[in-house]
């Protein structure tokens, strides 16, 4: 690695690190008015690793500024009424945006005019090529550069948004002196940085499992290799190309095409996670949990399996009457009870699938003969039918879950 570079990113590090600093006081002073910046500054924190910079810092930074003593945002509420407190905050709002609009303005201006050096550094750094079996040496010669050019490239389109969400609140409480919030204002998110670098720089021309198969490898596999933000945004893609489909649309999650998409996509890593150049896949969190929620088959495939299962055994308990018997004979009745666990499995199947679709219908116009019926299917069936559909439905669950966990992870 050249000292030049090295040089680039120290001072652009150095530069970077002075512009954050200063945008996460003023995102505390302005969660001490709004709510609209609450969690702000722990969120660019999170995402520079500077841990317990502020830790020490109490609420009423901003009464040194704009006078007054005043709390945290929630704070104000106790025994106030929301407009009262609103009204209270009007003018603290106004005198911070009064004070820190120019500020912000010439950070924003600042980090526009680097946006260009960081791009560019990044991309020598993230499609510097190595052999595979050469990575620890890739690591100790480039690994530093590379995650700072991944993380100066990230922060710096970051804090753009941060100060582009600031400038629309400023100038919203200058504009209504500090009565009303933007209501048009974005707030920051890592998404579309981390896509942008997933799509443009690291897998431009080739597909992922393409790229961790392969004995050449780049920078920019690396870094995904090392940022769960970065894996997260790949699964996040390949749920989101095929989620136009499933546009309201009610179907289960088996049946939706994203959910397929995703699962397939999965299945292949799953082939080669052995392999040394994705191994690190068998280390990714993200990479585990996805396995782990995509275990979803079918309701129809799903209940009939259990069903006959649960149905087979049972029918075979009393086998041990027809054991003195010859094996022609218990072969006979094994057969008919197979037939049978079939045929029930079957119709109950059926039926779950009814009161199910009823159970989760939006009309609760559910008469009483439902719950009878259902309760007689639970009782004939011991128990078996409402446990199949609650594990079913919290398998469901647990993947919308990760698809939102998926995006705190972006974010994080």
């Amino acid at each position: 690695m050249s000292y030049t570079i090295q040089e680039k990113l120290k001072g652009l590090r150095t530069d970077i690190d002075l512009i954050e600093k200063e945008i996460i006081i003023i995102s505390e002073l302005a969660a001490e008015v709004s709510e609209k910046f609450q969690g702000l500054a722990n969120n660019i924190q999170n995402l520079s690793g500077i841990v317990g910079f502020f830790a020490g810092r109490k609420a009423g930074g901003a009464t040194n500024l704009i006078g007054g003593a005043i709390g945290f945002f929630g704070d104000i509420y106790a025994g106030m009424k929301h407009d009262e407190a609103l009204a209270k905050l009007a003018p603290k709002k106004l005198a911070l945006s009064r004070a820190k609009l120019e500020t912000i303005t010439n950070f924003r201006d600042l980090l526009d005019n680097n946006s260009e050096n960081y791009w560019k550094l990044f991309l020598v750094e993230a499609n510097r090529q190595y052999n595979t079996d050469q990575q620890d040496e890739f690591v100790m010669l480039y690994g530093e550069s590379c995650n700072d050019a991944f993380y100066l490239f990230v922060m710096n389109f970051y804090l753009i948004q941060v100060c582009d969400y600031m400038l629309e609140q400023f100038k919203s409480w200058g504009w209504s002196n500090g009565k009303n919030d933007s209501t048009t204002a974005v707030k920051p998110n890592k998404t579309y940085v981390l896509e942008e670098i997933v799509t443009n720089v690291i897998l431009p021309n080739t597909s992922f499992l393409e790229a961790v198969s392969s004995k050449e490898s780049s920078g920019g596999i690396w870094l995904m290799s090392q940022h769960e933000s970065l894996f997260a945004v790949l699964l996040q893609k390949i749920v989101s190309e095929a989620e136009n489909d499933d546009a309201n649309n009610k179907k289960r999650v088996a049946n939706k095409k994203s959910f397929i998409a995703l699962k397939k996509d999965l299945k292949a890593m799953k082939n080669i996670e052995n392999e040394d150049p994705a191994i690190w896949l068998k280390g990714n969190k993200v990479y585990q949990q996805a396995n782990s929620v995509c275990k979803i088959t079918s309701i129809n495939h799903y209940l009939f399996k259990y069903f006959f299962i649960g149905i087979f055994c049972f029918l075979l308990l009393p086998i041990t009457e027809i054991l003195d018997y010859d094996l022609s004979y218990i072969y006979q009745k094994v057969v008919e009870k197979l037939i049978l666990a079939l045929f029930v499995a079957l119709i109950l199947s059926g039926v779950a699938r009814i009161l199910l679709w009823a159970k989760e219908s939006d009309d609760g116009s559910k008469s009483i003969y439902y719950y009878i019926f259902y309760l007689f299917i639970s009782v004939f069936t011991l128990g078996l039918m409402p446990i199949l559909i609650f594990r079913y439905q919290k398998k469901e669950k647990n993947y919308g879950i990760f698809l939102v966990q998926l995006n705190g992870t972006i974010n994080s």
